[in-house]
């Protein structure tokens, strides 16, 4: 049979691979292409998918990852996995980026969001927490300031009065 081609025992005609499938090295049957990789029929060989994408055991194709996850590089790219809190991604991005100073995003977020005035991300920058009385912050600031001698807050507060 020529390349991407298989008979199977006892047949004389040559036949196509479905998609997602490759001729075995005899070329007598049809085998799966293994997770993140694919084949189109008439492939002699499963193309790894580009990066981003991922795709299952047997796949004619590849997929995007929606945002806030991306291809599980514990499983071979055969599915998606949410970005960690504290991280994002756009669609179609190989990896999770962290969310930069002042912002926060939970697991599987798409982006980075600022914080209300009178709250501040965690350590960890999953979530927005108030600023204790007696400080303020105004939206998108990383830490929460004192008010100044003379002038009060109450928790949670974006301005000291």
């Amino acid at each position: 049979c020529s390349s991407g081609r298989y008979a199977g025992a006892g047949s004389s005609e040559c036949h196509l691979c479905d998609g997602g499938y490759i001729p075995d090295a005899a070329q007598t049957s049809c085998v799966a292409c293994p997770a993140g990789r694919f084949a189109v029929p008439e492939s002699p060989t499963c193309t790894s998918c580009p990066a981003g994408f991922y795709a299952s055991a047997g796949s004619s194709e590849c997929h995007l990852c929606d945002g806030g996850y991306i291809p599980d590089p514990d499983a071979n790219r055969s599915s998606c996995v949410a970005c960690p809190a504290g991280s994002f991604s756009m669609s179609g991005s190989p990896n999770c980026t962290l969310c930069s100073a002042g912002r926060y995003a939970g697991d599987g977020s798409s982006e980075c969001r600022f914080c209300d005035g009178g709250y501040i991300p965690d350590d960890e920058q999953a979530f927005c927490f108030a600023c204790p009385a007696g400080s303020f912050a105004e939206s998108g600031s990383a830490n929460c300031t004192l008010c100044s001698s003379g002038r009060y807050a109450g928790a949670g507060s974006s301005e000291c009065h």
